[in-house]
């Protein structure tokens, strides 16, 4: 990411865990994000909300680091 862009690990890991753990608590939630949830398994969007990496460790631990930090 740092090659691509101006911004260096200190700048985007704050805003990667905020995002892990959007996605932790959308998963949490998924009765409520049924649709959206099948809407993004489709192949027109690359079955991106059927990725095993979504509900991976790593996923999960920068979810945790984030609430710590609140």
């Amino acid at each position: 990411m740092t090659h691509y862009s101006m911004y260096n690990e200190d700048h985007i890991k704050p805003i990667v865990k905020k995002m892990a753990k959007a996605v932790i608590r959308n998963d949490a939630m998924t009765e409520k994000y049924h649709a959206v949830k099948t809407k993004y398994r489709s192949s027109r969007f690359m079955n991106i909300s059927a990725l095993p990496e979504l509900e991976s460790d790593l996923i999960k631990s920068l979810a945790e680091e984030s609430e710590e930090r609140m």
